[in-house]
């Protein structure tokens, strides 16, 4: 349901704004997920309090806010063309949602094999059941380039984020003997990090476009993971470039979908959700491969690094190819906006 929840927010916000602020605009609302650092932080303590259950009622009255804030004060609007059936919507969310269901009693139960391997499979197997229920005209969008493209390119950013952000603390207390206490409050203070700065790299992907900022993000992203891989840091030095990976992360997020509106007018929301989805299987995907790596070989290092290193270079690769193209596309969606924005004032005069 959060997921679901993400995809929709997404598009509802931009649609309320012209695409010269969309890298802003989609950036502030996508750093919701911030929501999940402060959970980090404040949840574990109320837990420890009052229980797990009064914790996660104290979720609730957030939810209210929220409810108030939508229906009965309308402070959201979304202005976007709407296509197809509510009905057909509905059942197709229906039918994924009891879909999952279903898959996660056939892991729990052992039918896609014992262990993590199950685990890893879900999400995959979630991701095919729901495009499968999808319109035809909708699922058409998963045979273009630029779909593929995009969804690597937020692999490397939210699922980096992700991934990482459920191993960091393993590496600095194995690699550095860092104290749990410390390297989970510099793992929270990474997360915050990460999630704060979204909405900077939508405003910067604004300005200079996102193919841009993503292609100086993903190179900084191989960088990073280059430099762990032939270059055993200090603490200092890791401590750095977690840092620097950190921040690459959340600006690639928000330059990311800055680039969505402009490609895929009308379908920002299939979109969201699909790139979302590439982000999250990505993360879950990554954060199993470190430590399968780490429990085999015993290099933290490399488990961090190797997989990392070959999907963002590969990335960037292939942004640099095709960096000519999309920056005609980007700027003449802005233009267009432009002329028609033009064009109505001179009829109001």
């Amino acid at each position: 349901m959060g997921g679901a929840s993400f995809a929709v927010a997404l598009p509802m916000a931009g649609s309320n704004y012209p695409p010269k602020v969309q890298g802003l605009v989609l950036g502030l609302a996508a750093a919701g997920n911030i929501g999940a650092v402060l959970d980090g932080f404040l949840f574990p303590h109320l837990a420890d309090a009052v229980g797990w259950k009064m914790s996660t009622a104290a979720a609730l009255p957030l939810l209210a806010i929220t409810a108030v804030a939508l229906y009965a004060y309308a402070w959201a609007s979304d202005a976007g063309e709407k296509t197809g059936s509510t009905m057909r919507a509905l059942s197709g969310f229906a039918v994924t949602l009891v879909s999952l269901v279903v898959l996660v009693l056939a892991v729990n139960a052992g039918v896609f094999g014992g262990g993590k391997a199950g685990v890893r499979l879900l999400p995959v197997i979630g991701a095919i059941v729901a495009i499968a229920v999808l319109p035809n005209r909708y699922r058409s969008v998963l045979g273009e380039r630029d779909t593929w493209i995009i969804m690597l390119i937020y692999s490397i950013t939210f699922g980096g984020f992700g991934g990482m952000s459920s191993y960091v603390t393993l590496l600095l207390t194995s690699l550095y003997q860092m104290p749990k206490l410390e390297a989970g409050l510099f793992m929270s203070l990474l997360a915050f990090l990460g999630a704060i700065v979204r909405q900077f790299g939508g405003y910067v992907a604004d300005r200079v476009t996102g193919v841009r900022a993503l292609l100086v993000l993903l190179a900084a992203i191989a960088i990073g993971d280059f430099a762990f891989a032939i270059w055993m840091p200090p603490v200092a030095g890791g401590l750095a470039i977690l840092v620097c990976l950190y921040i690459a992360f959340g600006l690639g997020n928000g330059s990311t979908f800055q680039l969505v509106p402009h490609r895929w007018k009308g379908k920002t929301g299939l979109l969201s959700g699909i790139v979302g989805a590439a982000g999250g299987i990505d993360g879950v995907l990554s954060a199993g491969h470190h430590g399968h790596r780490e429990g085999k070989h015993g290099q933290l290092s490399d488990g961090l690094c190797d997989l990392r290193r070959a999907l963002s270079t590969g990335a960037f690769g292939a942004l640099f190819l095709l960096r000519g193209q999309w920056l005609r596309w980007s700027s003449a969606s802005a233009h267009a906006h432009d002329a028609v924005a033009i064009g109505g004032a001179h009829a109001m005069e």
